[in-house]
């Protein structure tokens, strides 16, 4: 029989064989049919920082989101790759500069041996070096320590569900990058 859930956030109905999100206002099941309730599930988060003050600050952030669950934390690179294929998290929020093995290492081991696993980089750094080394490395986003709490809660669902995310002064230069690229290709394909 087909079953329904109570979509996240309460907007409507969501039907189990279909996926998708259906008004509120559907007539009662007919005679055959179950209808089953089920809570959202939640995604599940490595927090890979070398700062436990940080680490702390996250911890409380997600502890407070009912959709979200901190599934472990991480020291160190090393550590981030170790937790991450043995958690087997939803997203990975990854600093780059951290004792051992630097973020974009861990991210690209992790990527490689769990691709199901989003890196999402949330660091002090926003230079163009660090930011493509991490987007090279299979980071699906990357944000600057300091992003409002919305921001990230945004980043971390978007990347879990296969999205890229970059905050905003990342995004904006990455945009010129490849415009300025683009304008280099056209003026050399110039006769």
């Amino acid at each position: 029989p087909a079953c329904t859930a109570t979509a996240p956030g309460g907007q409507g109905l969501v039907s189990r064989s279909h996926r998708e999100i259906v008004p509120r206002r559907l007539p009662p099941p007919s005679a055959g049919r179950t209808v089953v309730r089920v809570a959202p599930e939640r995604l599940r988060i490595l927090v890979a920082d070398d700062s436990e003050a940080f680490r702390a600050g996250l911890a409380a952030l997600l502890g407070s989101v009912d959709d979200v669950t901190l599934a472990g934390e991480a020291t160190d690179g090393d550590e981030a790759v170790s937790r991450a294929l043995d958690l087997h998290p939803d997203v990975v929020l990854m600093d780059l500069n951290m004792p051992g093995r630097n973020g974009i290492e861990a991210t690209r081991e992790i990527v490689i041996a769990a691709p199901h696993i989003a890196v999402l980089v949330l660091t002090m750094h926003e230079d163009d070096e660090s930011v493509f080394a991490a987007v090279q490395a299979g980071a699906r986003g990357y944000l600057v320590k300091g992003a409002r709490q919305a921001e990230l809660l945004r980043a971390v669902h978007a990347v879990a569900e296969g999205g890229a995310v970059f905050g905003p002064a990342v995004a904006r230069r990455m945009v010129d990058f490849f415009n300025a690229a683009a304008s280099a290709t056209s003026a050399a394909s110039f006769p």
